[in-house]
């Protein structure tokens, strides 16, 4: 596998009282000795086609036929809301140049994602996107996506971009994008119907733009590939996600721990934190019902920069209320490297120690640093190493995170694909539109 994966400093006899005992893991895997074999034979009609990876390969000959219609634009506007963009922006920043809170820049090519209801964001949009060579990409499971819809239609119903090509990303025949389809020609790109939003990213919903970039889609589907065999495999000792979703079920469960952050350092991943916020918050957020009581599960997810979010939260993690847990992420191998720093100028010779380092070097001690001081206040966290940010390694990264997501759901005995509380939202703004006049 392409990433190391550390949880010792999960466990009672690293950390203190805080961490999760021998004992308990023993007891969770006797209780749920194959869990996996449990998902896969899918009792609970849970849709799984995010682990058929042999399908979404299938489907990018149909997302390099939406790509060859459009070889000739130079821009790209794909507009969605959580997990219809979430993925997209994630893998993106890894790949090319960030040029704003959500756009994306390779060589003459520019993605644009809008992915919240804000009319200065929207103007904006028009106003960057310009009148030539613009493609509108709206991607809705549903087709039906209230904030999707509004943007698409305040974008396409501007005189600059109201010839501009569209491209419907959705998973619904019956929804309004696939009927704007049907009735313009525009080509639609497939939403698996067995595969949930938030865990759309190895799907044409990423893909297409992704593509788009010249991002290598195919070694992306490939690592998670390769990784799928160890991230789905009953062996309490050997696969990663497990061995995490084990841990964190003990600690939220018995240990009372609420909150859950990931320290990134590494700039190119801040966008791959809001994707992992949200498989955590929507898939794990949930009420159930035990006996005649109505209990409340889940983890608070906060994904945080460092070294930066040392001097705002990690005041606030080390001596405020100690219910969090920590991630740790890092690469191993970054992408281009500055010079060493050289002798401090006068004035400054207690930083002498500084140089010969590189800055990758001082952030990795900081994150060191930073680990350490929550192991000495008894507060559990975990390390993963990214060998790089390939597209491999992303790849078993994503899968990684929504293995172990699958996992706590048999754990708390929810459903982690659905957001029953959203959906109640959406109607009752949808109601308050229809009633009251424009």
């Amino acid at each position: 596998m392409r990433i190391t994966y550390d949880f010792t400093w999960l466990h009672k006899d690293a950390i203190g009282e805080r961490g999760v005992s021998s004992q308990e893991l023993a007891a969770l895997e006797q209780a749920h000795p194959h869990p996996w074999k449990q998902i896969l034979q899918n009792p609970y009609n849970w849709p799984l086609g995010w682990l058929d990876l042999e399908a979404r390969t299938a489907e990018l000959s149909l997302v390099r036929q939406a790509l060859a219609r459009i070889e000739n634009r130079n821009v790209l506007v794909t507009i969605g809301m959580g997990g219809s963009t979430l993925g997209t922006k994630a893998l993106a920043a890894t790949f090319v140049r960030q040029t704003g809170p959500s756009s994306f820049s390779a060589g003459e090519r520019e993605l644009i994602v809008v992915d919240n209801l804000d009319e200065a964001t929207t103007a904006e949009v028009i106003h960057r996107a310009g009148t030539q060579g613009v493609v509108l990409n709206p991607v809705s499971k549903s087709g039906n996506t209230l904030e999707t819809i509004a943007n698409f239609l305040a974008l396409s119903q501007r005189p600059a971009l109201a010839d501009s090509p569209v491209v419907v990303t959705t998973g619904n025949r019956d929804g309004a994008l696939a009927t704007y389809a049907r009735e313009t020609g525009a080509p639609v790109l497939p939403v698996p119907g067995d595969v949930g939003g938030r865990f759309s990213a190895l799907s044409p919903v990423s893909l297409f733009p992704l593509g788009f970039l010249g991002y290598p889609i195919e070694d992306l589907l490939e690592g998670a590939t390769a990784a799928r065999s160890n991230l789905t495999a009953d062996d309490y000792e050997s696969n990663p996600s497990l061995r995490l979703a084990a841990r964190l079920h003990l600690l939220a469960t018995r240990r009372n721990f609420s909150e859950l952050m990931l320290w990134i350092y590494c700039d190119a991943l801040r966008e791959f934190g809001r994707w992992w916020e949200q498989l955590f918050a929507e898939s794990l957020g949930k009420q159930k019902q035990v006996a005649s009581e109505t209990v409340r599960v889940g983890l608070t997810p906060l994904a945080v920069s460092g070294p930066a979010a040392q001097h705002s939260l990690l005041q606030l993690a080390l001596d405020g209320p100690p219910n969090k847990i920590s991630g740790f992420t890092k690469v191993a191998q970054t992408r281009a490297e500055l010079p060493a720093l050289s002798h401090p100028p006068r004035g400054v010779a207690e930083f002498n120690y500084l140089q010969g380092r590189h800055l990758h070097e001082i952030a990795s001690a900081e994150l060191e640093g930073t680990r350490s001081s929550l192991r000495h206040q008894s507060l559990p966290s975990y390390l993963l190493i990214l060998q790089d940010l390939q597209p491999e390694v992303l790849g078993e990264l994503i899968l990684f995170f929504e293995t172990a997501i699958a996992v706590m759901g048999v754990y708390l005995s929810i459903d982690p694909y659905t957001q029953p509380a959203v959906e109640e939202s959406k109607q009752l703004a949808r109601k308050l539109l229809q009633q009251s006049p424009a």
